[in-house]
């Protein structure tokens, strides 16, 4: 029981050490509709639960451009948000589900694709929320990402206009995995 106090002390470091980490997404959250956006094809911000939410049909996306902090290289990016879908995952379609996507970049030439991990929403439930995430080492010349909120389609089915959700992205720099890791567990078990 004396390390109790040691114990709580440490947690609430962790806490507002992640808390405070910054992330570099402007307008993670369409409180400022798609301003710092730019906007594909059926992508806009629509009310869903009492709340702004990034809203994809029929193929549209959003993505913005991101400039990362210096002496990036050999870090660790983290692509996060929330996702919902109106088609739920039956037989492995991933077809109109929201899936964050995204590119390191040197110089306007991609890097390294992120993608897989945990990004893309899979549920049998019709708009359940899920946390969607996914970790990437930055290489030694990156010095963008192009963040995407887009929406999955597999070969051969058709899309029949269901609205892909996103609420509370964001993209975050961090020194070690483990410090990704433990943001995640957070950030998924706060926003879930």
């Amino acid at each position: 029981m004396r390390n109790l106090p040691t114990l709580l002390l440490l947690m609430f470091l962790f806490f507002v050490s992640i808390q405070a980490q910054e992330n570099l997404l402007k307008n993670p959250s369409a409180e400022l509709d798609d301003k710092s956006w730019k906007t594909y094809g059926d992508a806009k911000i629509e009310e869903f639960d009492g709340n702004k939410r990034f809203v994809i049909r029929n193929g549209g996306y959003f993505l913005q451009d991101v400039i990362l902090p210096k002496q990036s290289a050999g870090k660790y990016t983290l692509l996060i948000g929330n996702g919902t879908s109106e088609r739920i995952f039956s037989d492995n379609d991933i077809t109109d589900h929201p899936y964050l996507y995204g590119y390191l970049m040197d110089e306007g030439k991609i890097d390294t694709y992120l993608q897989g991990q945990n990004t893309l929403w899979k549920s049998n439930v019709k708009n359940q929320k899920q946390c969607l995430w996914g970790i990437y080492q930055i290489p030694e010349k990156s010095d963008r990402v192009r963040f995407f909120l887009n929406q999955a389609q597999r070969r051969g089915t058709e899309r029949d206009g269901s609205a892909a959700r996103f609420d509370n992205v964001g993209l975050y720099v961090f020194e070690k995995k483990a410090e990704a890791d433990n943001f995640v567990v957070n950030f998924c078990g706060r926003n879930n």
